[in-house]
């Protein structure tokens, strides 16, 4: 079962301001949260681990860029996956 943070524990996981970690989001350094209500987003801690690894790792803005981007489609094709099986 995966780990969910919520906005409040993101910012202080990732040592970021709302604005920087919502900053990051729009250029791709950041995974985008998953809307699990009308007005509540949550972030899964182990994408969140998996960047501050890379970022540890010093890869770079471009890397960064293309993990999180990998990140995103693996959501998606498991999504599917789950879809298909039902």
């Amino acid at each position: 079962m995966s780990k969910y943070f919520n906005l409040k524990e993101t910012l202080a996981f990732r040592h970021r301001s709302r604005s920087s970690h919502f900053r990051d989001i729009k250029e791709g350094l950041c995974p985008r949260g998953i809307n699990v209500g009308p007005r509540s987003t949550v972030w899964l801690k182990s994408e969140l681990v998996h960047l501050r690894c890379a970022i540890i790792a010093g890869q770079t803005w471009a890397e960064i860029r293309q993990l999180v981007s990998e990140m995103h489609a693996k959501r998606i094709s498991q999504f599917v996956e789950f879809e298909e099986e039902k």
